[in-house]
């Protein structure tokens, strides 16, 4: 069983030896299958594409880069810049495998991984994004497929082309309905912190949707400090959002952040992925390189301010961080691939035994 964690950038090597004894795969599963991972195309272990000269000019750049941009012009006009500097950089340095990055030419690369394993037709497990390059890979070559299982599906035809007018009109994450996903989750680890109690500090007080809204506002008037951590308002939606994805693994530690940037005063005992961290592989660039060529996104750049502005207020955080999530595209040095439009339509697989 062939298996993709998701991004698009993330690492398939390290992933399956992290996750491969986990609930992930149940003894059930293990017994049944062997478990194979990969590194896709410009990932990792692959040809990884690079951006940079080196690893300090890759850290110099993305530890400067805000998850989005504050509400006010002029931090929207440097972050633009930015943007367009990232697409610039990796057109110099990316060379000729920046334009072979799409969903259907790693689906391509999963088919001969398929003919290396020695499998007359593959049994795939995708999460996330993997559900792209599963369903991609079914439109691929329909008659190669045993068995599929599409885990946290995207609409594949939103995410590549979008409904109506949506490529020109509305960024990749907004028509996906991203945010709108992060707040779902969100109320649930406040329903849960508030079941839990005393073990959940946030949950101190009650109101926990309450609470994080004034914690918002604080952050957006001036940065929140805890165990000399700062957090902007860009810093801590983008350190929520992450942390929501990991319930077991995070959650616990994210109510304790939460009552500390609360109170501001309790020293901080979490260790934050934020916008300062060292960036230690290629994911960030890979990622990019992925969705700009894969999805159809809106090139007036006016678009995202004003979609800036209604997302904000319509899901304060998450909303606002999807819109200029990926930034880079309008500039992208590659079009769009048609040849991964996300259209047609998977068959139910045959039973997965």
């Amino acid at each position: 069983m062939v298996t993709n964690f998701g991004g698009p950038g993330a690492d398939g090597y390290r992933s399956l030896r992290k996750f491969a004894r986990t609930a992930t795969f149940p003894q059930a599963v293990r017994d049944r299958f062997d478990l194979v991972s990969f590194d896709p195309r410009g990932i990792g272990r692959s040809t990884p594409i690079n951006c940079f000269s080196s690893d300090a000019e890759q850290q110099a750049y993305f530890s400067q880069l805000p998850n989005f941009p504050d509400l006010n012009r002029a931090a929207e006009l440097r972050f633009y810049r930015q943007a367009a500097e990232l697409s610039r950089r990796c057109e110099q340095h990316a060379g000729p495998l920046l334009a072979h990055m799409s969903t259907a030419n790693v689906a391509r690369d999963l088919d001969r991984l398929r003919q290396a394993l020695g499998d007359d037709r593959l049994t795939y497990q995708g999460f996330s994004y993997g559900t792209v390059v599963g369903a991609t890979y079914a439109n691929l070559f329909p008659t190669k497929v045993r068995a599929i299982i599409l885990d946290g599906t995207l609409d594949m035809v939103g995410n590549a082309v979008g409904h109506g007018d949506e490529g020109s009109t509305l960024s990749i994450g907004t028509r996906q309905g991203v945010a709108d996903a992060g707040q779902e989750v969100l109320s649930q680890f406040f329903l849960l912190c508030a079941k839990a109690g005393a073990p959940c500090p946030f949950s101190a007080g009650g109101d926990l949707p309450g609470k994080w809204t004034h914690l918002l506002a604080e952050a957006k008037r001036a940065p929140v400090t805890s165990g000399g951590i700062t957090y902007d308002y860009p810093t801590l939606s983008g350190e929520v959002y992450n942390d929501l994805t990991a319930p077991m693994l995070d959650w616990p530690t994210l109510g304790t952040l939460l009552q500390q940037l609360y109170d501001k005063s309790a020293p901080s005992t979490v260790d934050s992925d934020d916008q300062n961290s060292a960036y230690q592989d290629n994911g960030s660039e890979a990622y990019v390189a992925v969705q700009c060529e894969d999805a159809a996104a809106p090139k007036r750049l006016s678009t995202y301010t004003t979609l800036g502005k209604s997302e904000d207020a319509r899901i304060p955080a998450f909303g606002r961080m999807q819109v200029f999530d990926p930034m880079p595209c309008p500039t992208w040095p590659v079009s769009t691939a048609t040849a991964s439009s996300g259209r047609g339509t998977v068959q139910p697989a045959r039973s997965w035994w």
